[in-house]
């Protein structure tokens, strides 16, 4: 995928409509291009091969709409494996 400031529209857009998202499209999948909705989609799988055919191997966004954003954990961070640094 591409870098996130590639997707800065995508992500901003996503952000725009997460609450009124939440109403129809709760833990669906969703597919932006540019400052547009293309899809929802059951699973991650399906909305990435839509994007794939509808627009070919150029960065688009795919992210499930959530109430809560899930918190990533890097394992490696949490057992010492790797250090963060402020």
């Amino acid at each position: 995928m591409a870098a996130v400031g590639t997707l800065a529209a995508e992500l901003a857009f996503f952000s725009e409509k997460r609450a009124e998202w939440l109403v129809h499209y709760d833990g669906k999948f969703v597919l932006i291009k540019d400052r547009a909705l293309l899809g929802t989609y059951s699973t991650q799988a399906e909305a990435i091969q839509a994007g794939l055919e509808k627009l070919g191997n150029v960065p688009f966004l795919v992210k499930q709409v959530l109430g809560v954003e899930p918190i990533a954990i890097s394992p490696a961070l949490v057992l010492g494996l790797i250090h963060a640094h402020s």
